[in-house]
């Protein structure tokens, strides 16, 4: 069964999955869809920051290997982040991660 609800519920067992995952596809990643989630409710592509996912240590690891690529911000929703603000808030927030 797939969805957002078989994760591991913490952030540090997110943090374990995606360094590993990042080890074994790193130098095939062109693109990164960016996005949060909270798989304790089942929620996914939350505005960046509103979930559980441990974005600041993986996008950590994206920047100590060098990786350059695309990053994709995802959500739910995305035309209603057409408004300035909004898409100003999701950029900065995105951007943010990898300064």
């Amino acid at each position: 069964q797939y969805g957002v609800h078989v994760l591991p519920k913490t952030r540090e067992h997110l943090f374990i999955h995606l360094n590993k995952g990042w080890e074994l596809l790193r130098p095939h990643v062109v693109e990164i869809h960016l996005n949060d989630c909270n798989p304790c409710t089942g929620a996914h592509n939350l505005f960046l920051g509103q979930g559980i996912m441990p974005l600041e240590e993986f996008t950590g690891l994206v920047r100590q290997s060098q990786w350059d690529g695309v990053v994709v911000p995802e959500v739910t929703k995305p035309f209603a982040y057409l408004e300035s603000r909004w898409l100003k808030r999701l950029y900065d927030k995105t951007m943010s991660y990898f300064a």
